[in-house]
């Protein structure tokens, strides 16, 4: 099911999720404290910068500090293996830190890399799944946009097991854009109660949403400060409230 405790999915409330990195406990723990200033539904921890990733006890450390003040927020553990120190991009060290993170029960959702092996992705989902975890699939959509590709891609990877996707993609035109739609609608119609979570990257994705497009997706990322991927939190907020 798509909807576990602690987070929920709906394309017609969509949540706001703030991104949240660091590489010292001291640089997490000052942004923490100021996480009460964003109004932001859901905490993406990418732990993949954080110099303790390597080392258990330090996530569990920084998990900690990352949830205990917390209300209503929600958070999510991710950790981009291409962004991990090289000398840990491998399938097994990227497998044991997720699965870490599942069995501290911190947090609300995982997300795990579609380039895994599928029975590490199948035993961390179902890790996560008895955890009342949500896991949650990333595909990468890199390099120019291919129709067929995408959908080669996404039909290669849908589990029955596993309802929730999260999309980043790069599209450059309306037309590249209803593309990945339409794909995912293929999906989706195949696939019951799958929900795609989709992260435009670049500058059409930005325009996109300031002009109300939220792609049906249940939840939009932000940043602190606008940069040249995302909308300032603040910004998004204030959309997402007009709509």
């Amino acid at each position: 099911m798509s909807q576990l405790p602690g987070l929920h999915l709906r394309e017609s409330h969509p949540q706001l999720c703030l991104t949240l990195r660091g590489e010292t406990i001291e640089e997490l723990s000052n942004a923490v404290r100021a996480l009460s200033e964003y109004p932001a539904d859901v905490i993406e921890f990418n732990a993949a910068t954080f110099n303790g990733v390597s080392n258990f006890s330090q996530i569990g450390n920084a998990l900690l500090l990352i949830t205990s003040p917390l209300r209503d927020q929600r958070v999510v553990f991710s950790c981009p293996m291409a962004e991990l120190p090289e000398y840990y991009q491998t399938q097994d060290d990227y497998y044991d830190i997720l699965f870490f993170a599942i069995r501290t029960g911190l947090i609300d959702a995982v997300e795990i890399e579609s380039t895994l092996d599928i029975d590490k992705i199948d035993e961390l989902a179902d890790e996560a799944t008895e955890a009342d975890i949500m896991p949650i699939l990333t595909i990468r959509c890199d390099g120019p946009f291919s129709e067929s590709d995408f959908a080669d891609k996404l039909f290669s990877v849908v589990s029955e097991d596993i309802f929730a996707y999260h999309i980043i993609c790069s599209p450059q035109s309306d037309e590249e854009l209803a593309e990945i739609m339409e794909c995912l609608h293929s999906c989706e119609a195949v696939h019951e109660d799958t929900q795609f979570i989709i992260e435009t990257r670049g500058s059409y994705g930005k325009e996109a949403l300031k002009n109300g497009n939220t792609f049906s997706s249940p939840i939009l990322y932000a940043a602190p400060e606008e940069t040249e991927d995302r909308l300032s939190v603040a910004e998004l907020h204030d959309i997402l409230q007009a709509k």
